[in-house]
């Protein structure tokens, strides 16, 4: 079994954060999940980070 840097614990932030409706704001952005970051530029995520890989964009809670 491959072994996954994300939690389970982010991994169900962001499948509440997912049910929740977020809006997206226009631009480039990226939402910390503590054990990764998801960033996109539109309606769909395009990448996952790992911790301390920097991020750009607009950060949104």
């Amino acid at each position: 079994m491959q072994q996954r840097e994300a939690t389970l614990e982010d991994l169900q932030r962001l499948r509440q954060w997912v049910a929740s409706g977020p809006l997206a704001p226009d631009g480039p952005r990226h939402k910390d999940f503590g054990s990764f970051k998801l960033c996109s530029n539109g309606e769909y995520p395009l990448t996952v980070l790992a911790p301390g890989m920097a991020a750009f964009g607009l950060e949104i809670d």
